[in-house]
């Protein structure tokens, strides 16, 4: 069965925005674990990066064991109170893990 992996990644124009989106995000994040994990969450990363034009990213990676626990978990965090009151641009891609070297 091939796993998911879905890709959250939010740009922000100050750093005080993406330091209030990160603390907000961990939050969440902890409160929604539980739930996730047992949904089929097996995995998560998070990168941080500022760019030369000053641009400030942070980009959420999580894998699931397969596509309904992708499913399960996608209603979890649909359903999450994130920081939506934040300035950001977010952009979703989600993608089948067709091969591990």
């Amino acid at each position: 069965m091939a796993k998911y992996m879905w890709c959250a990644n939010h740009s922000f124009n100050s750093m005080e925005d993406l330091n209030k989106h990160l603390e907000r995000d961990e939050k969440v994040m902890i409160d929604i674990l539980p739930q996730l994990k047992k949904a089929g969450l097996t995995d998560t990363k998070r990168g941080i990066r500022v760019d030369e034009k000053g641009k400030f990213s942070h980009q959420g990676v999580l894998i699931f064991n397969d596509k309904a626990a992708y499913e399960a978990c996608m209603k979890i965090i649909q359903d999450a109170d994130w920081d939506d009151e934040i300035l950001k641009k977010n952009r979703y891609e989600t993608f089948v893990l067709d091969h591990e070297l």
